[in-house]
């Protein structure tokens, strides 16, 4: 199986919904969190590729009516239901990925500019298909 366009809903219960994949493997779509700064019901866009089971995308935390002078690339790998060698519950399709957010200031002082060490946070992240 390979990834699929459609919703993918993540733990925080935000979560990523592949619009469209071409022939190219290029995908459209768009991201949700409900955690940091962001308004928890903004959507933000989301563009990537995928090559089987493996997923690579970019969410610009910007939209019509936020900016968050930052961008989080996401680097994952589809597992079917019932494969256990991941982190996520076996019983379900999932997507797992590592991420990268990189950000230009404070997220409660925007005059306050970042140092490189304070630019970037890393962490993981499971959606899980939701038919």
């Amino acid at each position: 199986m390979t990834i699929r366009a459609g919703r993918w809903l993540g733990l925080n219960g935000g979560g990523l919904e592949i619009v469209s994949i071409g022939p190219d493997a290029h995908f459209t779509g768009r991201y949700q969190t409900k955690v940091g700064k962001p308004d928890p019901t903004a959507w933000f866009d989301a563009h990537g590729m995928t090559d089987g089971g493996l997923i690579g995308f970019t969410v610009l935390w910007k939209n019509k009516t936020e900016q968050h002078a930052s961008l989080t690339s996401f680097a994952g790998r589809y597992l079917a239901k019932g494969e256990k060698d991941g982190l996520g519950d076996s019983s379900r399709e999932r997507i797992e990925a590592q991420w990268h957010l990189a950000r230009l200031y404070d997220d409660d002082d925007p005059s306050k500019p970042h140092a490189m060490w304070e630019t970037f946070i890393t962490n993981s992240a499971i959606w899980y298909w939701t038919p």
